[in-house]
């Protein structure tokens, strides 16, 4: 968005919600089908069709995808309050990790929430999230369209990458860390339990492990030096930006 302002760009945003649900140019918001769009970076459900008709040929497609059990464990410190509602024979709203992990073994976990929820963002329907040959359809179709898959847990690296490729400045892609859960208030995951999550969650561990394929294949191709140099330059453009924040909200508050 940052660089959208700074470069007098016009941004496709949600007409009525903070996000779009599956995407088509009726729900963008003050739209005009004859109206032109440079920069689409919300968060909704994918249709190829639909953004070509929004950002026109030759656009550069990019998502960011997530090690599906950090992502679970993450869904889990937000929601677990409510989870129990949806276990067999559980009559509490709020279960342990281990539970859960437990009823999905058994089959007695009754909400999908946390299965796909990547694989349905671009696209593939929830009924198709076990279906192994409509998954690695869709792997191979955003395989065809995105010309970047950043990694969550390579954030940085896939900034640096991003950059690269869009031709951008290192001031374009500074940023300031916020919302982030401290590693002592993250949940924690017996082997046991990873390796049945692994097997719950397989569709989207397989689409993973191929773009990280993918992403590894990048990074050599950048060059491991010329990597460790940028991020170091932009480690330093970080904790500058970091320290002139403070001291800008610090002058603020007093």
């Amino acid at each position: 968005m940052r660089y959208a302002l700074y470069n007098n760009l016009t941004v496709a945003l949600p007409n009525l919600e903070h996000e779009f649900d599956k995407y088509n140019r009726k729900s963008l918001f003050g739209s005009s089908l004859e109206a032109a769009y440079q920069v689409f970076a919300s968060h909704g459900r994918w249709d190829q069709a639909e953004m070509e008709k929004t950002l026109g040929p030759g656009a550069f497609y990019l998502t960011m995808i997530r090690n599906p059990l950090d992502q679970f464990q993450s869904f889990w410190d937000y929601y677990q309050q409510y989870l129990g509602s949806f276990v067999v024979g559980v009559n509490l709203p709020h279960i342990s990790l281990t539970q859960l992990v437990q009823a999905i073994k058994e089959g007695k976990y009754l909400q999908e929430w946390f299965r796909g929820v990547m694989l349905h963002d671009l696209g593939l329907e929830k009924h198709q999230i076990t279906d192994i040959s409509a998954v690695q359809q869709k792997i191979d179709e955003i395989d065809k369209h995105f010309q970047l898959v950043m990694l969550a847990e390579r954030f940085d690296e896939s900034l640096i990458l991003m950059k690269e490729a869009l031709c951008l400045n290192m001031s374009d892609i500074v940023y300031i860390k916020l919302n982030s859960r401290h590693e002592d208030r993250k949940s924690k995951l017996t082997e046991e339990s990873k390796q049945i999550l692994e097997d719950y969650l397989y569709s989207e561990k397989m689409m993973y492990n191929h773009f990280e394929q993918k992403f590894n294949k990048k990074l050599k191709d950048f060059g491991q030096e010329r990597m460790e140099s940028e991020l170091k330059l932009f480690h330093y453009a970080l904790e500058t930006i970091k320290v002139k924040t403070s001291s800008y909200l610090m002058f603020v508050m007093s």
